[in-house]
């Protein structure tokens, strides 16, 4: 399910030029890995063209290990933003990286700007809302199992 949905929010930032996609937004890290914290910066997720990071902290490493698919989940110990700067792999002179500015304030933004100073970052609308949102079988037959449960 999540390598198919990375799949094809790397398909969208080959389309836009983007090096890589930033997303805080609990309900599409949910839908892109499978984690699902409680609050938006409970995990910042980065996507590039072959890697996807998780960033987290120590009260989400069970729930992690247990359910995020497609990621490689670093558990960090300062905030998520600031934690960027760690990553070799985001660092680079010009290197674009989406991010949605539907659910992603001004103050985050200035944070990842601080942690990526030489990057550039790009409001990207349409990359998340273009993937579709639509549930897989397996996850249309657990909701089904669910209401089944519930009659």
């Amino acid at each position: 399910m999540s390598a198919k949905r990375l799949d094809q929010l790397r398909a969208a930032l080959r389309q836009d030029n983007l090096d890589g996609f930033i997303v805080i937004n609990r309900n599409h890290i949910r839908y892109l890995t499978g984690f699902v914290g409680h609050d938006d910066l409970d995990g910042l997720l980065v996507v590039t063209g072959d890697k996807a990071l998780l960033l987290t902290d120590f009260r989400y490493t069970d729930e992690a290990k247990k359910f995020v698919k497609g990621a490689k989940v670093h558990i960090v110990t300062t905030a998520k933003t600031a934690a960027l700067k760690d990553f070799p792999l985001l660092a680079g002179r010009n290197r674009r990286f989406g991010f949605d500015p539907g659910t992603t304030t001004v103050a985050v933004v200035d944070q990842i700007r601080n942690a990526l100073p030489d990057g550039l970052l790009i409001p990207v609308d349409s990359v998340l809302a273009e993937l579709g949102w639509v549930k897989e079988p397996e996850e249309q037959a657990t909701i089904q199992k669910a209401v089944d449960i519930a009659d």
